[in-house]
């Protein structure tokens, strides 16, 4: 099992901290590629006989996988390729869905996907309701107070909520595809550990159990309790 250093990454720098930024023109994926093929030729070329071999990777490491297999048929005998987003890119033809991943995520977070059938609504309904707060300084007040905001990061202008729902959208993102049956810490790169299925205890935290009829909380407390769930992810400490 090989698993290759890429290059800007770890110790395969090609120059000194200080000169990176001038050397940018060396960091892409081609050349990547490049640098994987070089070094299979070499490890499948040495001890007299030519050893088979598999690349295979998740998200970035999947589509080099992929690519290598393409660009490279001959370096590899196959590639095993796990979510990787090799047909993700504009100017594609077919186009790609651009709200592919949001609707996986929504399927995370539905019954069919482990979740429950309040939970997507209640998402649905705290998206809708932050929105219309922000159209208004006492509601951007409001929100200020509800998620905790610091001073430096208060909405001034109805824009600024957009921000404040990237934020709260990329914790729900990291948690789905951190959807592990397990603990742990590889979304948060080692420091801290995710819950079993954490968009599952996001749900939970929402209060969207499997009610009949669902109970529609009020807003504050529908915010309040999306503030705690995107906590899983940001508050691991």
């Amino acid at each position: 099992l090989v698993f290759s250093e890429h290059r800007f990454f770890g110790k395969s720098m090609p120059a000194p901290p200080e000169q990176l930024d001038a050397s940018m023109g060396l960091l892409s994926s081609e050349q990547a590629l490049a640098d994987y093929a070089t070094l299979l030729e070499h490890i499948r070329s040495s001890g007299g006989r030519r050893r088979p071999a598999v690349a295979f990777g998740g998200s970035y490491g999947g589509m080099l996988a992929a690519w290598l297999r393409m660009k490279y048929p001959g370096a590899v005998d196959g590639a095993v390729s796990a979510s990787a987003p090799i047909l993700s890119f504009l100017g594609l033809d077919p186009s790609y869905d651009a709200g592919s991943f949001g609707k996986g995520v929504t399927y995370d977070a539905s019954a069919k996907g482990g979740g429950s059938h309040t939970c997507v609504q209640r998402v649905s309904s705290a998206w809708k309701a932050l929105f219309e707060l922000g159209k208004s300084a006492a509601g951007r007040r409001q929100l200020d107070s509800i998620f905790q905001l610091c001073p430096s990061s208060r909405l001034g202008a109805e824009e600024d909520v957009l921000s404040l729902a990237g934020w709260l959208q990329s914790a729900m993102d990291f948690m789905a595809m951190g959807s592990y049956p397990y603990s742990s810490s590889y979304m948060l790169n080692g420091g801290g550990v995710l819950p079993p299925y954490p968009l599952r205890e996001m749900c939970r935290l929402l209060g969207a159990a499997d009610e009949a009829p669902p109970r529609a909380p009020d807003v504050p407390s529908l915010l309040a309790s999306l503030r705690e769930g995107v906590g899983i992810f940001y508050n691991y400490t």
